[in-house]
């Protein structure tokens, strides 16, 4: 005989509607309420008005509080039955949870492709260039899919924030696993330890990307995506070879003989001049004597000439020419 699976989390209300059912009766509400619901206090009679509306003959629907019956549906009741109603239509259509979630009709992965699949066991790389650069999805969200991933993959497991269970603790998964099922079994883990507060990225959101990749790398024949780039790359690479080759051989043919070349080379050379700067030495003869000089300055806004300085501590102003000449040695 099956016997049904307890829900630790219905355990816990229910321990604690106990408690305050018993702290209630420790109190003495209970008959305090008795007695006012004996007592009720009488309300004042109101006056029909001559131009009120008439009033409607069917019975007005009261709830069971006002009514004083007993509760016959609780809030508990509908979240099971509702997660029960989500499970199937899931088989049934494949749909999401929520609204805004990825649509995942029409995903089908068979067993010849998942068996295929197991056997790939770099994929995680592969994984975020899919989602990153192929889907073009945010860095945050791809971060915190591929965080949960790798934490699926090295078998640690998701660790619930509020009861601290773990979802696939001690399982290592594989690209060639039933995501369809693991998904599944994600929402019935998270509905058990109270919900999920980050509205679907404690599990069930990283479980559908792996199930959307999963299913994208089987109609690409059981490839990488990554490879796809790297062929694009030396398609690329061969292109710009191929244009560096041609425009190499129009230099070739463009270019000058070397005899026209030659006299230019000497005619630049013969012409190169030498620039003056602050700190050169020259040599000036006066009355027989030869002094040392060195330039100070350079002409400038408010200077006309070189201003040089000689080793006896005198100064002058010279122009280009003049020091040109002291320079040569002339």
């Amino acid at each position: 005989m099956s016997t049904t699976p307890i829900n630790p989390y219905l355990e816990q209300v229910k321990l604690k509607r106990q408690r305050n059912e018993q702290k209630i009766k420790e109190l003495g509400l209970l008959e305090l309420n008795k007695e006012l619901l004996l007592c009720p206090k009488k309300k004042p009679k109101r006056k029909a008005s001559p131009t009120s509306v008439i009033q409607s003959h069917e019975p007005t629907r009261r709830s069971s509080r006002v009514s004083k019956k007993p509760v016959e549906f609780l809030s508990l009741d509908y979240e099971e039955e509702a997660l029960k109603r989500t499970l199937a239509s899931r088989k049934k259509s494949r749909t999401a949870i929520k609204k805004k979630a990825m649509d995942l009709t029409d995903i089908n992965v068979s067993q010849e492709s998942r068996e295929a699949l197991a056997k790939e066991q770099h994929w995680l790389e592969d994984m975020e260039f899919y989602f990153s650069t192929l889907q073009g999805n945010s860095e945050s969200n791809v971060n915190r899919v591929m965080g949960t991933t790798k934490k699926l993959v090295a078998g640690i497991g998701v660790t619930h924030p509020q009861t601290g269970e773990r979802f696939l603790k001690n399982v290592k998964i594989h690209l060639g696993m039933d995501f369809e099922k693991m998904l599944d079994d994600a929402s019935t883990f998270v509905y058990n330890n109270g919900g999920d507060r980050g509205h679907g990225w404690l599990i069930e959101h990283p479980v559908k990307k792996l199930l959307v990749y999963q299913h994208a790398r089987a109609e690409n024949g059981h490839k990488p995506f990554r490879s796809i780039k790297d062929e694009n790359q030396t398609e690329l690479g061969n292109k710009m070879e191929k244009d560096n080759t041609n425009a190499k051989v129009s230099n070739e043919i463009n270019e000058p003989q070397q005899n026209d070349i030659e006299p230019q080379k000497k005619k630049k050379t013969n012409s190169t001049t030498t620039e003056i700067h602050v700190g050169m030495n020259f040599q000036k003869e006066f009355r027989g004597k030869y002094y040392t000089g060195r330039v100070v300055a350079l002409p400038g806004k408010r200077r006309k000439w070189y201003k040089v300085a000689y080793d006896d501590g005198d100064e002058e102003e010279l122009d280009r020419d003049e020091l040109m000449a002291l320079v040569a040695g002339k």
